[in-house]
């Protein structure tokens, strides 16, 4: 009896102690812990439970056997750079070889299956896996130029908007301000070009950087604009150059708004096809059934 009412003081003594360390540390308490062990966890896609626990793990131990001279090796880390692709250009190669390697036991399984008009095919299918995810950086980039011509508008507007506001005549404008202005307003899909351009203006020159962004862009109207914001750094007459520009890029705007404007009836048909679908089905359903029914009473 002496023992266990002495056990109890202890216990009452260790919880008396926890409860006073508890709230000089501000730790949380058991109910606190037990609440955030049975968080809600965020479900993953499959595709991203695929590449956290097979690909990422196995390209990163292959990417120092990844072979790349230095010329390509910068070229493409510029262009995942432009796509918002975060890998390196090693671990991307890595990331694609191993996401075909994977698919490597489909030829041995149907060999074994004794399938042998599959195994070419499924060998065909690792090689255009690979390629697939060795070019998607240009799939992401030519979506992104899509985006640019869709928004190029509203840059070129307001590239032309700051120059008219700071200059008349010959002109020597602060171009490095006028991008930085526009930066804070950016469409997402410019702020890096735009960003590599002030950076270059700043560490270069401006004719250099100028033409470096047209370059990563290759649309014709950046062009024209590069090449007049290039004569106003030389302090040569520009305005009859803006002027078509602006006059050509309110055409391309009404242009692609006529284009967004013809695509519609067609997605609405898409939209409808399968209300259409329904529609003639319950219809043809009772015409069926009328027409069974009225036979069914002749005899």
């Amino acid at each position: 009896m002496i023992i266990a009412s002495q056990a109890a003081c202890a216990l009452m003594l260790f919880c008396f102690f926890r409860v006073i360390i508890d709230s000089i540390y501000k730790r949380p308490g058991r109910k606190a812990n037990k609440a955030f062990d049975n968080a809600v966890v965020v479900k993953k896609s499959f595709t991203a439970v695929l590449k956290d626990s097979f690909i990422n793990p196995f390209a990163a131990l292959i990417e120092p056997l990844i072979i790349m001279n230095d010329t390509k090796e910068s070229k493409l880390s510029a262009s995942l750079k432009r796509a918002g692709i975060n890998d390196t250009p090693r671990m991307y190669y890595a990331k694609a070889v191993i996401s075909s390697l994977l698919l490597l036991p489909l030829p041995l399984l149907f060999y074994v299956l004794g399938m042998t008009l599959f195994v070419p095919l499924s060998a065909l299918l690792i090689a255009a896996v690979f390629f697939y995810m060795a070019g998607g950086y240009m799939s992401a980039l030519k979506k992104k130029r899509s985006t640019i011509e869709r928004v190029l508008p509203s840059f070129i507007r307001a590239v032309l908007y700051k120059l008219n506001e700071r200059s008349s005549g010959v002109v020597k404008a602060d171009l490095i301000s006028i991008f930085e202005s526009y930066l804070v307003v950016a469409h997402p899909v410019f702020v890096y070009d735009v960003s590599i351009l002030i950076l270059e203006m700043k560490s270069k020159d401006s004719e250099t950087a100028l033409r470096n962004f047209n370059n990563r862009l290759g649309i014709p109207e950046v062009g024209f604009l590069c090449n007049a914001l290039i004569g106003i750094t030389r302090g040569e007459h520009q305005n009859d150059v803006l002027s078509n520009l602006a006059h050509e890029i309110d055409v391309k705007s009404k242009e692609h708004i006529r284009r967004e404007l013809e695509k519609r009836p067609a997605k609405v048909f898409r939209a409808c096809i399968p209300l259409f679908v329904i529609s003639f089905a319950a219809i043809g359903y009772t015409l069926i059934t009328a027409l069974i029914l009225g036979f069914s009473g002749m005899f």
